[in-house]
């Protein structure tokens, strides 16, 4: 087909070239028609479904360009008309297609948008509560070794180290707020004396 047409093309420029009337121009306009003859025949073979949309406007403009040199009430511009009639149709029918499949790409895009902060929100959930229950595993995890130890070196039973854990844990190990080792209040003039001596 596309052999055709640079055939077509090429005899087309020749044909330019030539005055009109003349033997060589005849023969020129002969062979354009039996191209042209032959290609329809074979454009009418490979059917439009087949043809891409470059090829759709490419015999768009030919059977335009043919339409326009016939007289109206030929029988060949009839048939090259409905020829175009089809072939605007099936380029019609390809930019609804391509229009479809555009709204459809835009709406999934839209849709994704719309959920992909709730997503990543679930998963940065599931991602907190997973390192949450991992710290308590290895806290516990360090809890049973650090009783093993003691178990090892007092030589206490289990039962024995987690009673001396809960007692641990009653102890009140803080330190007052002035950073002595002595709870008492100390007396306001003996603290400005112990101040001015520091």
């Amino acid at each position: 087909m596309i052999e055709l047409e640079d055939k077509m093309k090429g005899v087309n420029r020749q044909l330019s070239g030539l005055e009109k009337g003349t033997q060589e121009w005849i023969e020129k306009n002969n062979e354009l028609q039996r191209l042209k003859t032959e290609y329809d025949k074979l454009f009418e073979g490979i059917g439009l479904g087949s043809l891409s949309l470059k090829e759709l406007r490419n015999r768009q403009a030919e059977l335009n360009a043919v339409l326009r040199q016939l007289p109206c009430n030929s029988p060949l511009y009839a048939q090259y008309k409905k020829q175009l009639d089809e072939i605007n149709a099936r380029m019609k029918e390809l930019r609804g297609t391509a229009v479809q499949t555009q709204d459809s790409l835009s709406e999934l895009a839209d849709g994704f948008n719309k959920y992909a902060g709730m997503v990543a929100g679930a998963v940065a959930s599931i991602t907190g509560i997973t390192l949450v229950i991992r710290k308590c595993v290895d806290d516990f995890a360090q809890l049973e070794e650090t009783e093993a130890g003691v178990m090892k070196y007092t030589g206490m039973a289990r039962e024995e180290v987690k009673g001396l854990n809960e007692e641990f844990k009653k102890m009140d190990t803080r330190t007052p707020v002035n950073g002595s080792m002595n709870w008492q209040p100390m007396p306001e003039g003996l603290a400005y004396k112990v101040n001015r001596i520091y």
